[in-house]
């Protein structure tokens, strides 16, 4: 169990819950600490407003901020501990501490707008109304902002608005008022939003990435604190750490490149060195609460015959969907390129019809586990006390906007639409199978450019029709009536919501209704009889930031004992079993459908594994059989393995034993057998 070490102090109130490192970790110790911090903070510890292991957090993030890099920026700190262990009290800690010493202004970058609250109460648990937080979304762009001291709230979404190439930006609004703090702190939270920092391989880095550190090349006497729980899932994510010392003037590596690929070099036990070493030199911390009372298990939920029926027949369509891809390309539209150009033009079709296929197979599992899922949530609420949560990624909501405009125009009613995942067949159809006639052309450089034709034949401007293969068109068109014509089940979300308010209905009992957290605006009612049957009619609703807010105090209150998650709408929300809470039933997380990042699926646990809790949760998987399923989590796994040895210096940290990954010698030797047994002569494979 963790206990800080390093202070001196008797009488600090302990941490509610209990807290762990990994033992890679546990054997580090942190360097001496010699800050001392102003007498209010001190005061504010005694007092329970901070634990003693935030305390040592704001203490060592002080401490690492006197201290330059070689280059003269300021040395910055990373607070790398679990979910749910209060990372936001050690930010209003550090900066309290900061305020306290007259330096009385901060910027705290986070994700959404909902986390504006959180980080308001957060300052207002630890000094009360003392230090006041704004948002610089209440300000227009070009408007200066008036306060002269406090806590202003970004998203990062709000600081890549405006135009780069110039002073009209968020940046230059937020620069323009720090001009006279340049020590101020600038908190990144939810760090892992910057991992697409710099460009690698064919991905370009992302604008928000690039922001993180432009802020922090132009303010580099600022006190920067890196807040995230998954810090890096990937060496790749790592490049908005500038201020940590691994790389730069004076440091074992020059630059990031040098750092990433020496350390890809290491393998995985290089990368458990990183933390390690981090914290050996005080300037990260990563402690979690104990999974020591959590049970992990898994949820059978072997698909029905008509729902195998259903994914070989769609396995079929999308067989012949790429098989006319290949075709079209190569016999109609690329006819007058190049092998090259033509092998460019059927990797952009082909790249756009992976990712639409893994989607649609994604959603179509979803909502066939849905029939397992569903009546083994009402046997949990009827005979055990506790409130189910369901984690989920995709809501289908664009979809659903599309159909209602087309809808609209049509003047069909809601319950005639098709909400079903055979919208991203038909959508991919429409919007990339390749139709439009392509030619070559040279350029002055001696390069060659791909071009549309135009109806005369001629290379097309942009504001010109391009020609299309009317054989193309009527391929294409083929396939969208051949989907049509499959059956599919309905959008998993709505399905889910719509069984359990007819169950709360027959049950007679409102706290059986499913919440709902995510970021969609609008979700399908289906209309229930007298003797809760379905009626034939549907009917859409509108939601707003507040419904998603309204649904999550209910479940904390205990008035819905079943809520919905999506990534979108979840991230940093609180919905253990608080003991600050009314509802204090024990907390089932049932993930419905695996997060695309690994990241984004330890943050999903941690939901409901936090500080203060009354009980720990159980954590169900769920498992189709399917094994493009199975293959998808053991990437995830594997990301988990590697996020647990750059942040904690353990891989197995963040999986236990409850999540499998294939990728390993054992899982390369069964495919390679695989291929084997399966192809003629095979006898190895390149995975």
């Amino acid at each position: 169990m963790y206990r800080p070490t390093s202070l001196v102090l008797d009488g600090l109130t302990p941490h509610p819950n209990k807290v762990i490192e990994s033992e890679a970790m546990a054997t580090i110790p942190l360097p001496p600490l010699t800050y001392i911090p102003h007498p209010n903070l001190i005061d504010l510890a005694y007092e329970g407003k901070l634990s003693d292991l935030q305390l040592e957090t704001v203490l060592y993030a002080c401490q690492a901020h006197t201290q330059f890099l070689d280059d003269g920026t300021r040395l910055g700190f990373f607070i790398g501990d679990g979910t749910g262990l209060g990372k936001g009290r050690q930010v209003a800690g550090i900066i309290a501490e900061n305020y306290f010493n007259e330096n009385k202004k901060a910027v705290w970058i986070s994700t959404s707008q909902q986390l504006e609250a959180d980080a308001r109460r957060d300052i207002h648990d630890v000094v009360g109304n003392l230090i006041p937080l704004f948002s610089l979304s209440q300000f227009k762009m070009n408007e200066k902002i008036p306060f002269k001291e406090g806590v202003l709230f970004v998203t990062y979404t709000t600081l890549i608005q405006g135009n780069t190439d110039n002073i009209d930006n968020r940046l230059s609004q937020i620069l323009d008022w720090l001009s006279d703090s340049p020590d101020a702190v600038i908190v990144f939270d939810e760090a892992h939003a910057a991992k697409n920092a710099v460009s690698v391989n064919i991905q370009k880095a992302s604008r928000r990435g690039s922001l993180v550190i432009d802020i922090q090349d132009k303010l580099p006497s600022a006190k920067i604190v890196y807040v995230s729980a998954t810090g890096a899932t990937e060496l790749n994510n790592m490049a908005y750490m500038k201020r940590l010392g691994l790389w730069g003037d004076g440091q074992p590596f020059q630059s990031f490149q040098e750092f990433k690929t020496e350390i890809e070099a290491g393998g995985i036990g290089a990368m458990e060195l990183i933390a390690r070493e981090l914290k050996a030199k005080g300037r990260y911390v990563s402690r979690f609460i104990s999974y020591e009372d959590v049970t992990f298990n898994t949820i059978d939920c072997q698909l029905s015959q008509e729902h195998i029926k259903m994914y070989n027949t769609a396995t079929e369509i999308w067989q012949e969907i790429i098989n006319n891809v290949d075709y079209v390309v190569d016999n109609i539209i690329a006819t007058t390129l190049s092998s090259k150009s033509a092998a460019r033009v059927r990797a952009m079709a082909t790249s756009q019809f992976w990712s639409a296929e893994q989607r649609f197979f994604k959603t179509l599992i979803t909502a066939a586990k849905t029939s397992t899922i569903i009546p083994y949530i009402q046997n949990r609420l009827l005979n055990h006390n506790e409130s189910v949560v369901i984690s989920m990624i995709s809501t289908g909501e664009a979809s659903m906007n599309k159909k209602m405009t087309i809808a609209t125009e049509l003047g069909m009613d809601e319950s005639d639409i098709d909400f079903t995942p055979r919208e991203i067949i038909i959508d991919y159809l429409n919007k990339c199978f390749p139709t439009k006639v392509l030619t070559e052309v040279k350029n002055f450089d001696g390069s060659v450019s791909i071009k549309h034709i135009n109806q005369q034949g001629t290379v097309a401007n942009d504001n010109e029709p391009h020609l299309e293969s009317e054989e193309a068109i009527e391929i294409r068109n083929k396939l969208i009536k051949k989907a049509q014509l499959i059956d599919f089940p309905e959008n998993p979300i709505d399905k889910i919501k719509n069984e359990f308010r007819r169950f709360a209905f027959l049950q007679k009992n409102p706290t059986f209704a499913c919440g709902e957290i995510s970021g969609r605006k609008q979700e399908l009612i289906y209309d229930i009889d007298q003797h809760g049957n379905f009626l034939s009619t549907k009917k859409l609703v509108s939601r707003t930031r507040k419904s998603s807010e309204s649904d999550k105090e209910k479940f904390q209150r205990g008035d819905l004992r079943v809520i919905i998650i999506t990534a979108a709408g979840s991230t940093g929300i609180s919905l253990h079993a608080d003991k600050t809470c009314k509802n204090q039933t024990r907390r089932h997380l049932i993930c419905l459908e695996t997060a695309w990042s690994a990241d984004m699926q330890l943050q999903f646990f941690g939901r409901v594994h936090r500080s203060n809790q009354t009980s720990a949760p159980i954590i169900s998987m769920t498992d189709s059989g399917i094994p493009a399923e199975r293959r998808f989590i053991s990437t995830i796994a594997k990301r988990l393995e590697t996020l647990g040895a750059i942040t904690r210096a353990d891989r197995k940290t963040t999986t236990g034993n409850f999540m499998v990954t294939y990728e390993n010698k054992y899982g390369t030797a069964a495919l390679t057998e695989l291929l084997r047994i399966h192809t003629d002569g095979l006898r190895s494979a390149d995975c």
